[in-house]
């Protein structure tokens, strides 16, 4: 990582990063370590994660910051160089996290289950505690973490927690960038 910063920051504007498309949260991340290490690189927003993966891997883009990419890691078509979780890597201990390098890139990507308002309480509490229980799973993690996702689940007040943090942390970045939807 290093290495990449020096580079970027002897060569300000010359480095692209792909993202999933504007807004997202592999545009999140690579704002997030871009504002962390002070340097210059260009957001590409592609219509997806495979269109941003294709065109770092034809070298189109220099930078690309989700899961799809482990596998092409593993055959050596590309290097890690960090690592956004709350753990490091089991395939990879020695690559750090983002936050471990920059207290304020600390950019991890989770996802929700939803429902209507009004849902009952102990429909929610129920199916709170099922997933909490799917996502202890062995043979479930193993898989999921060929693609980069650690499943855990929690609890609605936490989830809601996170929400508010994300809201905060992520708004105040949209902000001070100027992100725009088109």
């Amino acid at each position: 990582m290093e290495e990449f910063v020096a580079y970027a920051k002897a060569n300000p504007g010359k480095i692209a990063f792909g993202s999933s498309g504007t807004g997202t949260m592999t545009q999140m991340t690579c704002e997030s370590v871009k504002a962390a290490a002070k340097i210059d690189i260009l957001h590409v927003p592609y219509r997806g994660g495979a269109e941003a993966l294709s065109d770092f891997l034809a070298g189109h883009v220099q930078v690309h910051c989700e899961g799809n990419i482990l596998p092409h890691v593993k055959a050596g078509k590309a290097r890690l160089l960090g690592v956004a979780d709350n753990e490091r890597h089991p395939d990879f201990p020695d690559v750090r996290m983002l936050k471990e390098i920059w207290a304020e890139a600390d950019s991890v990507s989770w996802g929700g289950l939803f429902g209507p308002a009004g849902v009952p309480d102990a429909i929610v509490r129920r199916l709170s505690a099922e997933i909490q229980k799917i996502a202890k799973d062995p043979a479930l993690k193993e898989q999921m973490m060929k693609i980069a996702v650690r499943p855990a689940g929690s609890t609605p007040e936490e989830l809601a927690a996170e929400l508010r943090k994300d809201y905060e942390r992520y708004g105040n970045l949209v902000r001070a960038l100027n992100i725009r939807m088109d």
